[in-house]
């Protein structure tokens, strides 16, 4: 990850692409540049990265802090982030895209599996055809568990 960032001397930043592949994957990798959640989750596993080798005892690789502290911002125009740096059509000419830019509210885990996640445990709390005639029959309905939900209707 350290070794993919390049410094830019004019910016005085590291950047990522290009080339490089988006999240979306529709946009031309050859002239993709500083991709937002690619940028958001660059920097984050970074951290993690040099967290993991303080609880192993070992020291921080300063190179990785350097990159870490440096890495180009996230790309914004009127205060919201674009898909990435050269992409101000974001939310015109691109707005069907792939939903990337929820991944850097944080940034949160964001892979296309927590839709099936939300859905199981929606499942669990409204119910389906055939489930237990009882509130959240997908909890156990021994008392161990308070599930409150708003608005679920079973599904079919």
């Amino acid at each position: 990850m350290v070794s993919f960032a390049f410094f830019d001397e004019a910016k005085q930043q590291y950047v990522l692409g290009p080339p490089i592949a988006t999240v979306p994957e529709n946009t031309n990798y050859v002239q993709s540049w500083n991709p937002t959640f690619e940028l958001s989750y660059w920097r984050t596993g970074l951290r993690w990265a040099q967290a993991w080798r303080e609880r192993l005892g070992l020291p921080r690789k300063q190179k990785w802090d350097d990159v870490i502290q440096k890495l180009a911002p996230l790309p914004e125009q009127d205060g919201v982030y674009l898909s990435q740096e050269n992409m101000p059509d974001t939310y015109t000419k691109m707005n069907w895209e792939h939903p990337s830019l929820i991944g850097p509210g944080g940034p949160f885990p964001y892979f296309p599996t927590n839709g099936g996640i939300l859905y199981a445990v929606a499942l669990m709390a409204a119910g389906w055809d055939g489930a237990p005639d009882y509130p959240a029959p997908g909890f156990p309905n021994d008392g161990s568990w308070v599930v409150r939900f708003e608005r679920l209707a079973p599904a079919p």
